[in-house]
């Protein structure tokens, strides 16, 4: 974009113009001090000429010279430091005007940069690539001094704005291995970990068409938290808004084509925090922050004799049988009753129907508190089918991503995810299927198994991730 350039460039004309006048100026004002200089060396030798005729005539026997005559020497004498004198004046006056064209030939020289600039400001030439979103000014019309002409909008970068309730600034600021500056600082309490974000957008009407972009956690937005939501507004920095990804992998599909102002999108923060976090199934969690945990213990096997008198013994043996009987109450009947009661049916005992105490893990369901949740978790495929025991979110198994305060609940332990009635004492003896444990593990990166809260009850149990 043009402006008529047709003034500004006669002003840069007239401006050189009289660059060259002071310039010139200057040399004639050189000229006279060179001039003046070479007087004056005239003049001193004049001076002196005259200072030895007054001497000679003083040296002179009496009656020789009159004292008019050394009179009239002395008057040539004062004549020839006159003139040098006026030399001298006159040197210093031209000094005095070669500072003031100096001048002169400095602010022309300014003034010329100025009508330059103004010429080269009449080529409108964008700072930033981006898009024209507002033209101001017409072909041919009058264009003042400071009105703006068109509004660009840069696209090379885009900011999203968004905000973070104080529980998700929390985990922001705690992260590994992110310090905010180099050095600390009284400033340092105003800036935020530059954390990478991925900026999603889906299209209205179409579910599962989502657009991704790779952005970062830039800094605050302003100093403090919101008056009306009470939230820190924060800025997201997108420094490629026309690369995306989608869920297909491909970008060849109808949408948008690139991050612009206006679309309402969705924020994921990449967090790594220094606190521990675990992941416990929903169903696992119950009311007041709390689960129970299958921890092995081969002690719950051990049995107390003191309460026994001396001639009880149990053995070994006589504990698992009866257990079988507890655990299997249909296959464990006195086959004669069945066969009084059903005489044509036969009890057809497996070995898949019997007790095998080496499939099974004793331990205990221990009952763990301080547990907080952070955030949510639906993990795709997990199941094949849904069932009204599973809680689930848009037919994916939810989780929760926890924080454990007293850290005693690792990664990868069992909790118990079916109904158990009370446990008294915070523990409980329990034993769990370690045949299921295994074939589960084998098919998803969760263990699904199950445990029994005495003999008779099993319950479900799922691994914490």
């Amino acid at each position: 974009m043009r402006i008529d350039p047709t003034d500004y460039e006669l002003e840069v004309n007239r401006l050189t113009r009289l660059k060259e006048q002071e310039y010139e100026a200057l040399g004639e004002v050189d000229q006279e001090m060179a001039n003046t200089k070479r007087l004056i060396e005239v003049a001193t030798e004049d001076e002196a000429l005259q200072q030895r005729e007054v001497q000679r005539l003083q040296s002179l026997p009496g009656g020789f010279a009159s004292e008019g005559e050394i009179d009239k020497a002395r008057r040539a004498v004062l004549q020839s430091t006159q003139q040098r004198v006026g030399y001298e004046n006159q040197l210093e006056l031209l000094r005095k005007r070669r500072t003031r064209l100096e001048a002169s030939e400095r602010l022309a020289n300014a003034q010329l940069e100025t009508a330059r600039v103004n010429l080269e400001r009449t080529e409108i030439r964008s700072p930033i690539d981006g898009v024209i979103v507002n033209e101001d000014a017409e072909l041919n019309t009058f264009v003042a001094r400071g009105n703006p002409i068109v509004t660009i909008e840069d696209t090379t970068k885009v900011e999203v704005a968004t905000s973070l309730r104080m529980d998700q600034l929390y985990w922001v600021l705690d992260q590994a291995d992110r310090s905010v500056t180099p050095v600390a600082g009284e400033g340092r309490g105003y800036d935020i970990p530059e954390t990478p974000a991925i900026v999603e957008f889906e299209i209205a009407g179409r579910e599962g068409k989502v657009y991704r972009w790779d952005g970062r956690l830039l800094s605050y937005d302003g100093i403090g938290l919101d008056p009306t939501t009470r939230t820190v507004p924060v800025r997201i920095l997108v420094d490629n808004p026309r690369a995306y990804r989608t869920d297909g992998g491909s970008a060849a599909v109808s949408g948008p084509s690139t991050l612009v102002r206006g679309m309402y999108v969705t924020v994921k923060l990449l967090i790594e925090p220094k606190t521990p976090l675990v992941v416990i199934p929903a169903a696992a969690m119950k009311p007041g922050n709390r689960a129970w945990e299958f921890v092995p213990d081969e002690s719950v096997l051990e049995v107390s004799t003191q309460s026994s008198g001396p001639g009880d013994s149990t053995s070994a043996t006589t504990l698992v049988s009866k257990a079988n009987d507890d655990a299997d109450p249909a296959t464990t009947q006195d086959s004669g009753s069945d066969e009084k009661q059903n005489p044509d049916e036969t009890v057809d005992e497996t070995a898949s129907e019997r007790f095998d105490p080496s499939a099974w893990q004793a331990g205990r369901i221990v009952n763990r508190d301080s547990i907080f949740p952070v955030d949510s978790l639906s993990v795709a495929g997990v199941f094949a089918e849904s069932d009204q025991d599973n809680p689930l979110q848009n037919g994916d198994k939810k989780w929760w991503v926890c924080e454990v305060q007293d850290q005693r609940m690792k990664a990868g332990a069992f909790v118990v995810v079916s109904p158990v009635g009370t446990v008294e004492g915070n523990t409980m003896p329990a034993r769990m299927n370690t045949l299921d444990t295994s074939a589960v593990v084998s098919e998803t990166t969760s263990a699904t198994t199950h445990v029994s809260a005495d003999s008779k009850n099993d319950v479900t149990k799922e691994t914490a991730q």
